[in-house]
C-alpha cells in the first residue's frame, strides 16, 4: 500500500511540475517565459497566443497522451522524467493552443478520450492543472473572445459549447466537455 501511494504522489508531483500543466504563459518584449507560481504577475500581461504549436509539440503531446491513456501507474512513474521533459517543450504556448493540439491529430484525440474515460489520478491531475492554467490566464485577461473563437475553429468544437464555460470560469466543466467531444 505504501508503494502504491508513493507512486501516486510521485506521479502527481511530476505532472504538477510540468509547465504544460501548471504555469500560465506570458509575453514580455515578445519573448515568452513562464512565471513561477509564487511570483507576482508582470505589469505587461499580453497573452502569448500568437505562438503556434510546432511539429515537436505534436510529438510531445502524442507521447504524453499515449502514456496517460495506455500506461499503468507504475509505467507512468517509471516514465516520469520523459513525461516531464515532454511537458517542458510547451513553454511559450497558451493553454488553449496546447489543448488545440489534441483535436488536430486523430491519434492524440483518441488517447485523450481514453485517458479521460479512465478517470484515474493521471487524468484528474491533467484536468485540474489545465483548469488552473486557464483560470490564471483568465485572471490576467488572457482568455479573450478572439482566442475562444480561434480555439473553436482550430478544434472544430462548436463555440456555443465552450464559450459559456470559459467565460464563466467553469474550467473543470470545459475540460469535461473537451473529453466528451473527443470521445464522439
Amino acid at each position: 500500500m505504501f508503494f502504491v501511494n508513493k507512486i501516486k504522489i510521485t506521479l502527481f508531483l511530476a505532472l504538477l511540475s510540468a509547465p504544460i500543466l501548471t504555469q500560465p504563459v506570458w509575453a514580455a518584449n515578445d519573448a515568452p517565459y513562464l512565471i513561477a507560481q509564487n511570483d507576482e504577475s508582470p505589469s505587461q500581461s499580453d497573452p502569448n497566443y500568437n505562438v503556434d504549436p510546432t511539429d515537436s509539440n505534436f510529438k510531445d503531446m502524442a507521447y504524453i497522451m499515449d502514456n496517460l491513456a495506455n500506461s499503468s501507474l507504475l509505467s507512468l512513474w517509471a516514465s516520469e522524467k520523459e513525461i516531464r521533459t515532454a511537458g517542458e517543450h510547451f513553454r511559450g504556448l497558451h493553454p488553449l493552443k496546447t489543448l488545440s493540439i489534441i483535436f488536430m491529430d486523430a491519434g492524440i484525440k483518441a488517447n485523450f478520450a481514453k485517458a479521460a474515460n479512465g478517470e484515474g489520478i493521471a487524468w484528474t491531475t491533467f484536468k485540474e492543472e489545465y483548469a488552473k492554467s486557464l483560470e490564471e490566464e483568465s485572471n490576467h485577461h488572457n482568455l479573450s473572445d478572439q482566442m475562444i473563437d480561434d480555439f473553436s475553429k482550430r478544434t472544430g468544437i462548436d463555440e456555443s459549447q465552450i464559450e459559456p464555460l470559459l467565460k464563466s470560469g467553469q474550467y473543470d466543466q470545459f475540460m469535461d466537455t473537451l473529453a466528451h467531444v473527443a470521445a464522439q
